[in-house]
């Protein structure tokens, strides 16, 4: 399934593929892997060593120049300038750089369960009932996508 990551990109993480304005675009894995990882992570700055970790993993070595290579690779196949959507941060790292459009929503689950419940209170003592809420510090949090 195609998700839209610029006005002319979609990606499909499932099928590691990428379409610019309705046509495939052939990526190598490793371009493949930093348009992920970057637009996965839109607005914040990705240093070249989190690049690494991420796309590149344990089994490989590389000195972070590898990354400008595949880089400007990538910018190319898919007509992108130097500053956007992906912009350098010298001495840094890189940001995607893409507007935030509401796609989900995060709901807090232990405020929600509690608003809910004192909605519900006098029709769950009048069925002699006591709610409790127990969420596991791990579970505290629903994320609904369209």
């Amino acid at each position: 399934m195609f998700t839209t990551i610029t006005e002319h990109i979609e990606l499909d993480r499932e099928q590691r593929s990428v379409r610019k304005d309705g046509q495939a675009v052939h990526l190598t894995g490793l371009e493949y892997g930093l348009l992920d990882f970057l637009s996965a992570h839109p607005n914040r700055i990705c240093t070249r060593q989190i690049l690494l970790d991420h796309v590149w993993g344990d089994r490989f070595q590389y000195d972070t120049g590898t990354i400008d290579v595949h880089l400007n690779a990538l910018r190319r196949k898919l007509g992108w300038t130097n500053k956007e959507p992906i912009e350098t941060i010298r001495g840094v790292g890189f940001v995607f750089h893409i507007e935030q459009k509401a796609t989900h929503y995060t709901i807090d689950l232990q405020a929600f369960l509690a608003d809910w419940l004192r909605s519900r209170e006098t029709e769950i003592q009048a069925k002699g009932l006591v709610a409790q809420i127990h969420l596991t510090p791990f579970v505290n949090e629903i994320t609904i996508e369209p």
